[in-house]
């Protein structure tokens, strides 16, 4: 069967635990895992050749953020509430099976701890911009739905590779299996991976219809859904009079944990920025994020931020060369400024210039 993409000429990231990546033309990843019981990652974007060449230099793929794919990508996570994740992921099913594509063509998986994707193959190839309005056209709404799987550096698990925490691989599931199983009958099949059905060759790319890409097409950061936390009440109990001049109301409530649910990316990534327009280290915001992770963790509940996806998805981009020094401000519309509005009086009277 003829390409529809020429992938020979492209390379994904391959990566055996968080970490340890490397390179791998794209027509060759599948040798590259090499066993099933141990974390194998990918990337969701595609490097061209003049990526493979600096990364054969450097070692190294900060910065780079030209990069293509041919995926439409769903990540849901609630650890504490896996049937919430796994219900969300069926309104994205059904939202994709209503603009006309074949349930056959959608790749459903619940990832072996806290959470679930939906995928499906696209017939051109989407850059990063592109890649967000589709995804966050379908599913910004839905509270579950992971909003950095935009970030051009993200990685997934590999269908089929086991969870080092749980010991349960990451399992393939028809989309019936998703919309009609319960979490725990889900559970009980990703402890061996031979449950799996044989059969996954009605998978093929798909090609949106004109409704679903002029959706994408309006999709814009402003529009972006924010579910608000109720503050009013809780953040009178900060301790407002230390909080730093250079810093504003909203983002010293974030920094004590009051983040909106979903937001937990695009909050840390405001203080990150504030943190390096203000001089701070590299290392001191590292740590100055990682307790203000440890404190998001007690107000919700929910496992805390790895220090290593923080470091990955947050803390090197902003210190990365391709940051042209640009901080948030709840003056733009957009998240932050809902944000700052639901602090009712606590909100900020005079907006940052940071």
């Amino acid at each position: 069967m003829k390409e529809l993409i020429p992938m020979s000429k492209k390379y994904i990231r391959v990566s055996e635990g968080l970490n340890n990546y490397k390179l791998v033309e794209a027509s060759k990843v599948e040798a590259a895992i090499k066993s099933n019981e141990k974390d194998y990652y990918t990337s969701i974007f595609l490097y061209d050749q003049s990526h493979y060449d600096t990364w054969k230099k450097t070692h190294s793929l900060a910065g780079v953020r030209d990069v293509v794919t041919n995926k439409i990508f769903f990540d849901f996570d609630k650890e504490n509430d896996l049937e919430r994740a796994r219900k969300d992921a069926v309104v994205v099913i059904e939202r994709l099976i209503a603009d006309g594509i074949n349930p056959n063509n959608i790749q459903c998986a619940f990832s072996g701890f806290k959470g679930f994707s939906v995928e499906v193959e696209h017939t051109a190839l989407l850059n990063p911009q592109q890649f967000k309005n589709l995804v966050f056209s379908y599913a910004s709404d839905l509270t579950t739905f992971d909003t950095v799987v935009n970030d051009p550096n993200r990685i997934i698990r590999v269908t089929g590779t086991k969870h080092p925490k749980s010991g349960l691989y990451k399992f393939p599931l028809t989309v019936e299996q998703m919309q009609n199983l319960n979490v725990e009958d889900i559970k009980v099949l990703a402890q061996d991976i031979n449950n799996a059905a044989e059969d996954y060759s009605g998978w093929t790319p798909v090609t949106l219809p004109t409704v679903a890409l002029g959706r994408a097409h309006r999709e814009t950061k402003s529009e972006t859904k924010v579910v608000l936390p109720v503050l009013e009440g809780t953040v009178s109990e900060l301790e407002w009079m230390k909080k730093p001049k250079w810093l504003s109301n909203c983002k010293f409530a974030i920094m004590n944990g009051f983040v909106p649910e979903g937001q937990r990316n695009n909050a840390l990534m405001a203080l990150a920025a504030t943190f390096k327009a203000q001089g701070f280290s590299e290392e001191h915001t590292i740590a100055m994020l990682k307790t203000t992770t440890e404190k998001i963790a007690t107000l919700t509940g929910e496992d805390e931020f790895p220090e290593n996806e923080l470091k990955r998805n947050v803390v090197n981009y902003v210190y990365g060369p391709s940051w042209k020094g640009a901080t948030y401000s709840c003056k733009e519309d957009g998240w932050l400024k809902q944000y700052c509005e639901s602090l009712g009086h606590h909100k900020c009277v005079h907006m940052e210039k940071t």
